[in-house]
């Protein structure tokens, strides 16, 4: 009897630089991930009252993963994961990304929602590596 074979987690990605975004994106596809993108939190549909927030157990919307730049225009990540958890999404694993200087109140921010962060520039593999420990153990990173 053959088993099922897991599905690839839904990876969902947040960046207001497109080309970084692109990289980050063509990574992730060729290591077997599903990956959307969009260029703003605001236009996500996450925002929008269209998406998956709050959504129902198992909903093919909802990411495994989030992975979201702090500083955009319109709404920084932060801000972003904040009004996620207030609607109610089941999304748990999260990771900010930025490349400015944390203030100790972002990172307190940070540390109480239980995210990941990734302070630019890091490796592809910073991102791979914490996916794949994820996908092993389906622990909150």
């Amino acid at each position: 009897m053959a088993k099922n074979k897991p599905q690839p987690l839904k990876v969902v990605l947040i960046d207001d630089n497109v080309k970084f975004l692109s990289s980050l994106t063509k990574v992730l596809i060729r290591k077997g991930y599903v990956v959307e993108t969009y260029e703003s939190a605001l236009k996500s549909p996450f925002m929008d009252g269209k998406g998956c927030c709050p959504c129902p157990p198992d909903d093919p919307r909802c990411p495994d993963v989030m992975v979201v730049d702090i500083d955009m225009p319109g709404m920084n990540g932060v801000e972003f994961l904040d009004t996620l958890r207030r609607r109610g999404c089941r999304c748990r694993h999260f990771a900010l990304m930025t490349g400015h200087h944390m203030k100790e109140f972002h990172l307190t921010r940070i540390m109480k929602l239980g995210g990941q962060l990734f302070q630019k520039p890091f490796t592809m593999a910073n991102v791979t590596d914490w996916l794949k420990r994820y996908c092993e153990t389906k622990e909150a990173p």
